[in-house]
C-alpha cells in the first residue's frame, strides 16, 4: 500500500482514526468538535477531524488520551480503528520546518497545551483555502492531520476504507 502519493488531483494518503462507534460518522464528529477547544479547531467557531498518518501514531494518541484520564488503553476499549483514504488538494505541511517557521510556529507550539498559536494558524489556513493541516504528533515520531471537512474542495474527500475493533 502506498503511504502518500501526490498528483495533479492532490495528495492521497491512507490515514487512521480511533473512535467510539458513534463517532465513526466524520461529519457528525466535525460538528461535535466545535463543542471543545482543540489544537487546530476553535470552540464554537469551526471544527476539525483529527487522523494519524499511521496506525502506530493513532494508537499512541489513544494511549495518551487514556493516560490523561488516569486510565489504560484497555479501559477505553472497545473502539474502532478506521482506515481512511484522505485526498486533499491543499495541505498546510507543518512537518516541514521551513513552512512551520514561515507560519510562526515552534515545535513547542505543536506539542504543548497552549493551543493559541495553532488555532490562529488554523484560522488563517482555512481563510487561505487549505483543506487540512499536517503536523508532527506530540506522541512520538508520527504525523497527524487536522482535516477541515467543511472546506474540502471538489475532488477532495475522506472515505472509509476499513474498520476494525481494537
Amino acid at each position: 500500500m502506498i503511504r502518500r502519493a501526490t498528483s495533479a488531483a492532490g495528495t492521497t494518503e491512507w490515514v487512521f482514526r480511533h473512535c467510539q462507534e458513534d463517532h465513526a460518522n466524520l461529519h457528525a464528529t466535525l460538528e461535535a468538535s466545535t463543542a471543545a477547544e482543540g489544537r487546530f479547531h476553535v470552540r464554537r467557531e469551526f471544527g476539525a477531524v483529527y487522523v494519524a498518518a499511521d496506525r502506530e501514531t493513532a494508537l499512541a494518541e489513544l494511549d495518551h488520551r487514556a493516560r490523561m484520564a488516569g486510565l489504560s488503553r484497555e479501559d477505553l476499549l472497545p473502539r474502532l480503528l478506521l482506515t481512511l483514504e484522505l485526498t486533499a488538494r491543499r495541505i498546510l505541511d507543518l512537518t516541514d520546518e521551513g513552512v512551520r517557521q514561515a507560519w510562526g510556529l515552534s515545535a513547542v507550539d505543536l506539542s504543548g497545551d497552549d493551543y493559541t498559536w495553532c488555532q490562529e494558524v488554523a484560522r488563517a489556513a482555512r481563510d487561505d483555502g487549505y483543506e487540512a493541516i499536517r503536523f508532527p504528533s506530540a506522541r512520538g515520531a508520527g504525523e497527524n492531520y487536522a482535516v477541515f471537512l467543511d472546506r474540502l474542495a471538489p475532488g477532495s474527500h475522506v472515505r472509509e476504507h476499513a474498520r476494525e475493533w481494537i
